[in-house]
């Protein structure tokens, strides 16, 4: 409508479908038509300058964003907004606890995994080699290319499988040359970390500070592992410098050297890795499913980059040493003594027991290649059985 706004009453139907007369009032072109008893209709024109909409008298006007006096504002207010994050935070504070556990459970299946493929390297060594691993000679020597598998070869049992978990070539390096290429190959050994060796809920591959093998030129740090393989069920664990220098090694080759330790500290070990081992699965006399090849190792958790301790101040490639050996010693005077798997903590020194730092227990695998866990609840005496390849007894799997 030209000029301003037209109200008008309006039928039930629409404007064109009306089928009643309306009553018009006034004269002229612009006359008001209404129709009696039906509520008034205001039209209300586009802004865009075309068509409109009717309101009728029972609705609501709509508001219009060029009308302060019907602009609606829209918010929280405070209590509203403390209302909501106080919820945000009770939904994660139940989520957190499962996404830890979840995240938990993935690292374990991992260690698991890892545990997996060093036994069956180990396994695979055995078939190739005639026997499990050799442990070495002592812990500040490491691997020699040239010394073969067995006893004349002074790095331990992570040296000794690497052709079996597809690091042939780490193994190799240096093969062949002088000494002073050696000590540089060596060296290079020493610092190179493998993620197989290492159980993520505790830490990642990465040097870490340790002393310089004998055999070995300058390194920056070492490679460590969270492993350790079973030297039995021993007191203790037989551990050796090994000999004084790499002027030695000529005494050594020609069956001169009178250093070794003596046949009575060695010869009674009953696990499966120590000082120059070399067993075989005939000597595994209580079955390969009941003795323990290799498992975690507990670590103090202050203890864990700084390499202060001393189950884990040496290489991952040395031979016999805490660092890499563990036994399951049963103290029958005190059982609560024993060296029975423990979860890692702060402030605690227990260099010779496996362990983890899983809630629950630490993650083992057995001479046949399958992997179990251990709970840190299992019984001492049952626990020790596991480690002597060769003691006859029983094993009470409700007692593990």
């Amino acid at each position: 409508m030209a000029g301003g706004l037209l109200v008008g009453l309006w039928a039930g139907r629409g404007f064109l479908g009306n089928q009643r007369q309306p009553l018009f009032h006034g004269e002229g072109p612009y006359r008001r038509r209404a129709f009696p008893s039906r509520p008034k209709a205001v039209f209300l024109p586009s802004r865009r300058g075309w068509g409109g909409s009717y309101v009728g008298a029972g609705e609501t006007l709509p508001e219009r964003e060029d009308n302060p006096s019907c602009r609606r504002v829209y918010g929280f207010t405070l209590v509203e907004l403390l209302v909501v994050i106080t919820i945000i935070g009770i939904l994660i504070a139940l989520l957190l606890p499962a996404v830890q556990s979840a995240r938990e459970s993935g690292r374990r299946a991992q260690c698991m995994n890892n545990l997996k493929q060093l036994g069956l390297a180990a396994l695979h060594h055995e078939q190739a080699q005639g026997h499990l691993p050799t442990g070495g000679w002592g812990y500040y020597w490491v691997g020699d290319p040239d010394r073969g598998f067995g006893s004349n070869q002074p790095g331990g049992w992570i040296y000794n499988i690497l052709p079996y978990i597809e690091q042939e070539g780490l193994r190799n390096l240096g093969k062949g040359g002088d000494s002073t290429q050696k000590l540089v190959a060596a060296a290079a050994v020493v610092m190179t970390p493998l993620q197989m060796l290492n159980c993520p809920s505790r830490r990642r591959p990465a040097l870490y500070p340790s002393s310089k093998p004998i055999n070995s030129g300058p390194i920056s740090g070492a490679a460590k592992t969270d492993y350790a393989a079973n030297t039995g069920s021993d007191s203790y664990s037989f551990e050796w410098r090994g000999p004084d220098s790499l002027g030695d090694l000529a005494a050594i080759d020609a069956g001169t050297y009178t250093g070794w330790p003596t046949a009575g500290t060695i010869v009674n070990r009953n696990g499966v890795c120590f000082f120059q081992s070399q067993i075989q699965m005939a000597h595994i006399k209580d079955g390969a499913s009941n003795t323990i090849l290799i498992g975690e190792k507990f670590m103090n958790t202050d203890r864990y980059y700084d390499s202060a301790e001393g189950g884990d101040n040496e290489s991952m490639y040395c031979g016999p040493n805490v660092d890499n050996y563990r036994l399951t010693y049963y103290n029958a005077s005190n059982p609560a003594a024993s060296e029975t798997p423990t979860r890692d903590r702060p402030g605690a020194n227990l260099p010779w027991r496996f362990g983890g730092p899983h809630p629950s227990g630490c993650n083992m695998v057995f001479c046949d290649g399958s992997v179990r866990m251990i709970g840190f609840s299992v019984d001492p005496l049952m626990f020790s059985y596991l480690g002597n390849r060769k003691d006859g007894q029983a094993i009470d799997e409700t007692r593990l």
